[in-house]
């Protein structure tokens, strides 16, 4: 609701406040919408930093495939893989 009425701070708010990594990583995605790549690339850096678990890995890969960087899309499956090699998303 705050994203569609272009309230960025509130969003903002909302998953700096959140303990919990889905919440964190849809903001990650939410700067990544909005324009902000550099943000973006440095919240899912941090997420990865603290979290170090597959899907947090696989939604960094994510974003950086759908910005057309595939060298770092894989970067970040490698690394996954490296800290859960059983998480089979990260295969794919």
């Amino acid at each position: 609701m705050f994203e569609k009425d272009s309230e960025y701070d509130k969003v903002r708010k909302l998953y700096s406040n959140c303990d919990q990594w889905r919440v964190q990583v849809e903001g990650a995605q939410f700067e990544g919408r909005i324009g902000d790549k550099v943000k973006a690339r440095a919240l899912f850096k941090r997420l990865c930093e603290i979290y170090c678990n597959g899907p947090v890995y696989l939604e960094a890969s994510r974003y950086e495939e759908r910005e057309g960087c595939i060298a770092e899309a894989l970067e970040y499956c490698e690394v996954g893989l490296d800290y859960n090699g059983r998480y089979a998303p990260l295969w794919f």
